[in-house]
């Protein structure tokens, strides 16, 4: 198997499902993961196959204005915009990654299956690029790949990666953006470059408390339970049709952990149960009402927030003035 490296930068509190997705790891002993940060980790049981780098966020700031940008002064001034930085990882970390065959990144916010079910040899060999939402991808590990961020390109409303350096707000660089401005998954995708793109994940829609996947054609489909059983991770839907995945991502959830073994686990929309238990109803409507509270919630302050954002606003008329 090609060695493989999967990185995250994540600065600040780290969320309640890590080591949860520490275990996960542990079941994909193939695969490197490589985190940096500025947090404690000496609490958590690392697995071999868990390298962690204890950084600051203002150093990684600084690597990154050492290796990949090339104009006068750059807007990086949270944790948070690193997301725009994730497609430049390859060239950031360079010097971390010279052992690997291929390297990538992921979210905090998932919980692996077993990946190599899904990241195969062959795939490996026929594709530089595989997947192209901004919660996992993976890159062939050559310099010319490294630096496939910096293709230059006419394709419309679509940002350029010199447009991460001068925007403050997230443009969504990583992945493929939407209706304000795109990004390089979509810009390669309009170039017709290869990418491997199968919806082999799950990844849960945020604003339906119940679980729902979208797919390509922006179709709605529903499960009606999610399992993790000793590596492998399944979802069943409302015809009991069982499907492998190779991991899921809980994007804006906050997930409650109601268990300590994490060997095999239910998964419900808010919470993470025993295998085989489910909650009672009055603790699912609860559940149910918390989430769409903090769903309305973070729609306000997210609304608000742009609303006077004077950098949202120059990123809405610099996709505007484009073409197209």
């Amino acid at each position: 198997m090609k060695s493989i490296v999967l990185i995250q930068a994540y600065f600040g509190k780290f969320n309640r499902l890590f080591p949860v997705q520490l275990h996960t790891m542990a079941e994909n002993p193939e695969i490197t993961f490589m985190l940096f940060t500025d947090q404690d980790v000496s609490d958590y049981k690392l697995p071999v196959n868990v390298v962690v780098h204890k950084t600051t966020f203002e150093k990684i700031r600084s690597l990154i204005g050492d290796k990949v940008v090339d104009i006068e002064d750059f807007v990086l001034n949270s944790p948070y915009k690193l997301v725009d930085y994730k497609p430049m990882f390859g060239k950031v970390f360079e010097d971390y990654i010279q052992s690997y065959d291929y390297w990538g990144f992921y979210d905090p916010d998932i919980l692996f299956g077993k990946i190599t079910h899904f990241v195969t040899e062959e795939l490996l060999t026929t594709y530089d690029k595989m997947f192209t939402l901004g919660h996992f991808q993976i890159f062939k590990n050559t310099s010319e790949i490294n630096e496939l961020y910096k293709i230059e390109h006419n394709v419309e409303k679509t940002f350029l990666y010199r447009d991460v350096f001068k925007f403050e707000t997230m443009l969504q660089f990583d992945e493929w953006g939407g209706k304000k401005g795109r990004g390089l998954s979509y810009a390669l995708h309009r170039l017709d470059f290869p990418q491997y793109d199968e919806l082999v994940f799950a990844d849960i829609y945020a604003d339906e408390y119940n679980f729902q996947i979208v797919d390509r054609q922006d179709q709605f489909h529903a499960y009606k339970r999610f399992y993790y059983d000793e590596g492998l991770l399944f979802g069943e839907d409302s015809n009991g049709v069982k499907t492998e995945f190779m991991y899921i991502h809980f994007q804006k959830r906050n997930m409650t952990i109601g268990i300590t073994d994490f060997t095999s686990f239910e998964i419900e929309p808010t919470r993470l149960l025993s295998l085989g238990a489910q909650s009672d109803v009055m603790v699912k409507r609860s559940d149910k009402k918390k989430f769409n509270f903090e769903k309305n919630k973070r729609k306000i302050e997210h609304r608000t927030k742009m609303f006077f954002s004077v950098s949202y606003w120059k990123r809405r008329v610099h996709v505007l003035l484009q073409k197209g």
